[in-house]
């Protein structure tokens, strides 16, 4: 996974490591830190936080092994 860097090809970071698809997951807007961070955006982007995890529905874990570049 890369992050963004800052427009000039500076500051990139990247996270080296395994990622899985985790089924047991509530929708993401019945979770309430990921709710009360990204909720406002998700209703942004999709009209409300609900039609938000029915479009993105699969939750991920990602375990980082590696840090690179900060």
């Amino acid at each position: 996974m890369n992050l963004d860097g800052d427009g000039n090809g500076g500051d990139i970071v990247v996270l080296s490591g395994r990622a899985e698809i985790v089924n047991d997951q509530p929708p993401a807007h019945e979770v309430p830190l990921y709710a009360e961070k990204y909720g406002a955006d998700a209703a942004r982007i999709s009209g409300d936080a609900a039609s938000f995890a029915a479009a993105y529905p699969i939750a991920i874990k990602v375990t980082v092994d590696r840090v690179r570049g900060f």
